[in-house]
């Protein structure tokens, strides 16, 4: 099974509230099944980073 998630926000630690909560629930994800995210913007928390099978980014 795979998934794909599809952000305007990053999912990130190091950022506030709801991108701290998005990148807990990505890694969960991730180690469920291959996830793939689609991120309109730059992805920075490596630690999430590679818990995804791939990440592609857009720039906005």
């Amino acid at each position: 099974m795979k998934a794909l998630w599809i952000s305007a926000e990053p999912p990130d630690r190091n950022l506030g509230g709801g991108s701290i909560r998005e990148a807990y629930l990505l890694e969960a994800l991730g180690r469920a099944v291959d996830t793939h995210l689609l991120l309109a913007g730059r992805l920075d928390d490596q630690r999430t980073r590679a818990a995804l099978a791939a990440v592609t980014e857009v720039d906005t």
